[in-house]
C-alpha cells in the first residue's frame, strides 16, 4: 500500500508487481504478480509459492527482492 492509514494503491506507473517479479526471478526465485487487482487498474497483487523445502538463504533473497523492488 502507498499509504497505510488510507490503505491507498500503489501507483501504477510504478509497475511495482513487476518489478517484483523481475527482481525475483533474478535471484532464482518464482513469484507471480499482476496489476490492477483493485479495479482493472489499480492495486498490485503478489502471489509468493515458495518451494515445502525452503532453506534460509532462498527466504533472504526473496525478502532481498522485494525491499529492491520496492525502492527501484
Amino acid at each position: 500500500m502507498a499509504e497505510r492509514e488510507t490503505k491507498a494503491p500503489l501507483d501504477p506507473a510504478k509497475q511495482v508487481a513487476a518489478r517484483l517479479k523481475k527482481a525475483a526471478f533474478a535471484n532464482e526465485l518464482i513469484c507471480y504478480s499482476m496489476n490492477g487487482t483493485i479495479d482493472g487498474q489499480f492495486g498490485d497483487h503478489i502471489l509468493i509459492a515458495p518451494p515445502f523445502i525452503i532453506t534460509g538463504d532462498q527466504i533472504d533473497k526473496f525478502a532481498h527482492a522485494a525491499r529492491y523492488a520496492g525502492t527501484a
